[in-house]
């Protein structure tokens, strides 16, 4: 028995206007068309965007490449591929796109249908994994620098204090040596501080987005290793008062970590709940494990299971945490996987 209903029940200009996605129909010298998606995307009502041409929306630095691509896709029926660029939204805002652009046929004339992917929040985690690969790469250069450095400096001292001993010294030159080798010193310090996180103006923040969005950021790495992550949540949002970039950065971290402990065909399961005014995020992994004695060492500066690994990006978690008032715990069993326990107050308005 046939239960296919026919094509001609389906009203498709209504799945057009209710589409998620973005959008349009244009010419090269205006707007005809935009659903409702492609409406709030630019903040614009249906009114004035047809009052407008399609460039009016369009960073100008895209002016030019955009003309061209509009012109092959209206006069010449060609498809523009997708692109990324820059679009402005009705109240000046700047934000990035991916566009593409093919050719709509409607009474013998052409037109340009366009299909627009606000991807902002995918440029902005882009931006945050590149600062954490530099966060871990300078503190890798700064370890290392700062292991060099002391180990000279412990000897140096000590033949300084030898040197005191002796009758003969020059209390000018021992002054000189003592200052320089706090100098030295001092540098080495200053390395350090560039692994710790620095002070954010705290707000609202929404963890179930903020995970949503590091699960999207790490989705190619995880496809490669063929590891999937179930998040769930009680709420659809749960919000604690903090700075969203830093907690990006604690659970960009984690995730990465339970990445590379699982083997192929894992999973990683990720939760988020509220109990007794607080939140508790736990991040499960089915990797190796952790032995109990090093559970103890982790967060502390330069400890790390990792062969080149520094431990500064577990280091600097903890301190993030530290300074949203919240605790990490991590439990483990080798063989079975370990699970990070995050608890920080929630927003209260």
């Amino acid at each position: 028995m046939n239960n296919h209903v026919t094509e001609d029940i389906f009203d498709f200009k209504q799945m057009v206007e209710n589409s998620l996605g973005a959008i349009m129909i244009v010419d090269d010298k205006q707007n005809h068309y935009a659903n409702k998606a492609a409406l709030r995307m630019l903040k614009v009502n249906k009114e004035d965007f047809l009052q407008e041409s399609f460039h009016k929306f369009l960073h100008e630095d895209y002016h030019a490449i955009c003309k061209n691509r509009l012109y092959q896709v209206i006069h010449h029926g060609k498809v523009a591929e997708m692109m990324e660029q820059k679009m402005i939204r009705a109240d000046g805002e700047v934000f990035d796109v991916e566009i593409m652009a093919s050719p709509y046929f409607l009474n013998d004339n052409i037109y340009a249908l366009i299909h627009i992917h606000d991807i902002k929040e995918r440029k902005e985690a882009e931006k945050l994994l590149i600062q954490s690969e530099k966060l871990s790469m300078l503190g890798e250069i700064s370890a290392g620098i700062v292991h060099e450095i002391r180990n000279p400096l412990t000897s140096l001292k000590g033949f300084i204090q030898l040197m005191k001993l002796d009758d003969n010294r020059n209390p000018k030159y021992i002054k000189i040596m003592e200052d320089e080798l706090e100098r030295v010193q001092t540098i080495a310090n200053d390395l350090l501080k560039y692994s710790k996180p620095q002070d954010e103006i705290y707000s609202e923040v929404n963890l179930v987005s903020v995970i949503d969005d590091v699960i999207f950021l790490l989705e190619t790495e995880l496809f490669k290793k063929q590891v999937q992550v179930e998040f769930t949540h009680e709420l659809p949002s749960v919000f604690v008062n903090g700075s969203e970039s830093q907690l990006k950065q604690v659970l960009l971290n984690l995730l990465k970590n339970a990445l590379d402990a699982s083997q192929e065909n894992k999973k990683i399961f990720i939760s988020v709940d509220t109990h007794n005014g607080n939140v508790l995020i736990k991040i499960k992994d089915q990797g190796y494990g952790i032995q109990k004695e090093e559970i103890e060492k982790m967060g502390t500066s330069f400890f790390t299971t990792k062969e080149k690994g520094t431990g500064l990006g577990l280091m600097v978690s903890y301190n993030i945490i530290k300074n949203h008032k919240g605790i990490v715990e991590v439990k483990s069993e080798v063989g079975i996987g370990t699970t990070f326990f995050i608890t920080i107050p929630a927003f209260v308005k």
